[in-house]
This record gives C-alpha cells, structure tokens and sequence, in this order.
C-alpha cells in the first residue's frame, strides 16, 4: 500500500500497489477533494500490504494491473473501485 499527498495542501489517500510497480509510482495526478482539482500527488511511504491481496470479490473484475485497488477517503468514507474504472488508460 502506498501513500501519497497531495502537492498543494497535503491531503493524503493509500493506494494499494503490486511490487512490480512500486519504483514507477512517485507521483501521480489525481483528483484532490480538498483542493478540488486535479493536482499531482507525491509517493510519501509504504503502509499495510504491498502485493497480492488474500481475497478478491467474486463480483469485481480482475484490473489489468497486478494492482487491484484504490482507496480514498471521501468525506469521511472509504471509497474502493476496480483499478480499471480509476485508470482507463492504464497510465498513473
């Protein structure tokens, strides 16, 4: 799992990452809820479990990615999608 923080303000989020992509993960652009806009977010550190999960879904697709999801706090809740809805692109 890797954090990141938010350029301008600071807000942090995780995003949980496959050890395969660990070193292209510096920073990513995002949308920050507390700037509302998109800003670019800087890798900060690791936190929790870095590679496979030990359970997926059986309704959630399998992404693209080793990388399986995202979280965000959103208003005080975590919010949880396919990397896939988050990444069309397949770009970070």
């Amino acid at each position: 799992m890797a954090i990141f923080s938010c350029l301008r303000c600071g807000y942090m989020y995780e995003f949980v990452v496959s050890s395969n992509y660990v070193r292209k993960l510096i920073t990513r652009t995002d949308y920050c809820p507390k700037c509302d806009q998109t800003k670019t977010f800087r890798f900060m550190s690791f936190g929790g479990m870095v590679g496979q999960m030990p359970f997926k879904p059986a309704d959630v697709p399998r992404p693209s990615y080793a990388t399986l999801y995202w979280r965000k706090k959103v208003n005080g809740k975590t919010a949880n999608l396919p990397l896939d809805e988050v990444c069309p692109k397949d770009q970070f």
